[in-house]
């Protein structure tokens, strides 16, 4: 008797049967398809956030620019569809300037001025995945788009670029 239990613990086996190799690299490859998607959607939020800390950096050039110049500006400002270099001598980093970024002073219909900046998400050749990220955050940031020169609430529907008012 004694015997016969030693035998059977001989010939159990070693090692791991094919069944659950597979098991185990199908587990691993879920957990690498999973650590995938994060990362992708890591890396639009991670854009968005650099957009708009971006406007943020261009809206306070703008507060310095026309408390610097005001004087010579007069009411309504500098006029015109893109004055981007303008804001060059208030930014700590003009390196942003031109490009996808924008700087546009545009009428409000009661005749005063409303300066804007924006990212044009064409030229910056960001994905989609960027707007659905600033459109999440679109009213609490305070982000517009641009259509035939109305700022309406950005809708990653509806527009190509994102604004902000600087002033």
């Amino acid at each position: 008797m004694i015997r016969n239990l030693h035998n059977e613990k001989m010939n159990t086996r070693k090692g791991f049967s094919l069944i659950e190799l597979l098991i185990a690299v199908l587990v691993i490859c879920i957990l690498a398809m999973a650590m995938m998607l994060a990362s992708g959607s890591g890396r639009a939020s991670a854009d968005a956030t650099v957009i708009i800390n971006n406007l943020r950096g261009l809206r306070s050039a703008c507060v310095a620019f026309y408390l610097m110049e005001m004087d010579r500006l007069g009411f309504a400002g500098t006029g015109g569809e893109n004055n981007i270099a303008l804001l060059a001598p208030y930014m700590s980093d003009p390196s942003i300037l031109g490009g996808a970024y924008k700087f546009v002073i545009s009428d409000d219909g009661y005749g005063e001025a409303k300066w804007w900046v924006g990212f044009d998400f064409d030229e910056g050749e960001k994905s989609d995945k960027v707007k659905e990220k600033l459109f999440g955050r679109a009213r609490t940031l305070g982000l517009y788009g641009n259509e035939g020169g109305r700022f309406e609430l950005f809708n990653k529907y509806d527009y190509k670029d994102v604004w902000m008012l600087a002033r």
